[in-house]
């Protein structure tokens, strides 16, 4: 797995470049300057920090020159690539502050086509055929209506991902998060790249593998039919057929337990086959189950009591004259409070 780091690109030494240097975004933007990392070197990579940002690395660097830097101080008009968990955001510095910069890095799958660029017009109802880059416009999206271009772009896993724009509502539709053959990689996004959009933007990157992995171990690893499945009797175990176990003009040999669920209604009926008294009744239907049982009716307590009292009445009159006596002394004693 490929840790966490950063990269500082600086312009390029010659006599042309000098226009690209220690200027602010706005200058750029205003000339007509287009940055890109064709007209920058990379003069340093290293690992990345907890809570590291662009300003942070700035200023460490500047701080505690690394033996392996090879440029000049870290200033307004350099770009800090930042790749985290695969994730590649650049960013151009300012004299205080940065600016995200998509588009910097230029993706290899693009460089070969970009040219594919320079052709307008659709492919048709079916979408655009052109590659996405972040100078696309008047694109076409399979199954959405009107024209869009290209608002960002972000690197994941060395892959670019854009934000497209509705050309004729603006921010007041959501983007369309779209990979640069204009499939669709994540839910439409109002807010940008969030972490959730760049969450699902991995599983659409993890699901194409996927099927990338299927389609070269073949179909027959991953296509197999029911039959294949089936058990294989040994040879010279030849079952015998009944008569008793075959329908009236009916030649097929006897089913197995399990094949008779699967006769009888979806597999998931399988498991009411344990419950039934045959499997004649394997029908979706419990027609076995058991009877409650009849919870006994609790009795009253007052009515205990009464049972009771009656109970020592009746054995206070089997008793002897003098052991009446003695008893009925005892009960006026308990009835007597104590002093």
């Amino acid at each position: 797995m490929v840790q966490d780091q950063f990269s500082v690109y600086q312009v390029k030494a010659g006599r042309e470049y000098r226009p690209y240097r220690f200027h602010a975004y706005t200058y750029m933007l205003q000339h007509g300057l287009t940055i890109t990392e064709a007209y920058y070197d990379l003069v340093y990579t290293s690992l990345l920090y907890p809570g590291d940002d662009p300003d942070r690395i700035r200023n460490r660097i500047n701080e505690n020159r690394p033996r392996r830097f090879r440029g000049h101080a870290v200033s307004t008009g350099d770009v800090i690539a930042i790749n985290q968990a695969g994730v590649t955001q650049c960013y151009y510095l300012e004299q205080v502050g940065f600016i995200r910069l998509p588009g910097f890095i230029q993706p290899s799958s693009q460089s070969s086509e970009a040219g594919s660029q320079e052709a307008t017009g659709a492919a048709g109802s079916s979408g655009d055929e052109r590659i996405i880059t972040l100078e696309t416009t008047d694109y076409m999206l399979n199954g959405r209506k009107g024209l869009w271009l290209a608002e960002d772009m972000i690197l994941v896993d060395g892959r670019p991902f854009f934000l497209l724009q509705h050309q004729d509502f603006g921010n007041d539709a959501a983007f369309a998060v779209v990979d640069e053959y204009g499939n669709q990689a994540a839910a439409d996004s109002y807010d940008g790249f969030t972490d959730g959009v760049i969450r699902q933007i991995r599983q659409y990157i993890q699901k194409e593998r996927e099927q990338k992995e299927q389609l070269e171990a073949g179909p027959d690893r991953h296509e197999r039919t029911h039959d294949a499945f089936l058990p294989i009797p040994a040879q010279g175990n030849e079952e015998t057929i009944h008569s008793s176990n075959l329908q009236p003009g009916d030649s097929s040999p006897p089913l197995e337990n399990w094949q008779k669920s699967y006769q009888n209604g979806e597999y998931i009926r399988s498991a009411e086959s344990g419950e039934e008294a045959n499997y004649n009744m394997v029908d979706g239907l419990h027609n076995n189950r058991r009877k409650r049982k009849k919870v006994k009716k609790r009795r009253s307590v007052i009515k205990r009591l009464h049972e009771k009292q009656m109970e020592v009445v009746r054995r206070e009159r089997k008793l002897p004259q003098q052991e009446q006596s003695w008893v009925m002394q005892e009960q006026e004693i308990e009835r007597k409070p104590k002093k």
